[in-house]
């Protein structure tokens, strides 16, 4: 409970310093905000939002990052991708794009498994042959 009160007395207390520190919005392209380390600026024009320091005659102002437009420029960029591959690739009649599958014949299969047949028993005669050969060096 005075923990409460503690709080309750000290957000009063800096309830009118906060609010000594504001500036009214002046009418124009600019309006200065008060922050930690000076003031923010904002183009009611464009949207962008400068951070200001300095002594008030004298605001140096640096451009903060500015999230939505590095946002929009990937929107643009994949748009742009998406744009190019509508155009580059075939459409079946769903709109999904028909994959291109090379099938091999009948024909090739069997002469892939042939292929194999003859290695493997060429193998195999190897094995028979190295199995019939007497060890020519004596084991340690």
């Amino acid at each position: 409970m005075q923990r409460q009160l503690l709080l309750a007395s000290l957000l009063l207390a800096t309830t009118p310093a906060l609010a000594a520190d504001v500036t009214p919005p002046v009418s124009g392209r600019y309006t200065l905000s008060p922050s930690a380390s000076g003031f923010i600026r904002l183009d009611t024009q464009t949207g962008q939002v400068s951070e200001c320091t300095g002594a008030a005659t004298a605001l140096v102002c640096k451009s903060t990052p500015d999230e939505r437009a590095a946002m929009q420029a990937e929107i643009d960029r994949l748009q742009t991708q998406v744009d190019t591959l509508k155009t580059t690739a075939p459409l079946t009649a769903a709109g999904q794009t028909a994959p291109e599958i090379n099938i091999p014949s009948d024909k090739d299969v069997d002469k892939a498994f042939n292929f194999m047949e003859r290695m493997i028993k060429r193998f195999k005669g190897l094995i028979e042959e190295m199995r019939k050969e007497p060890a020519q060096s004596t084991p340690l």
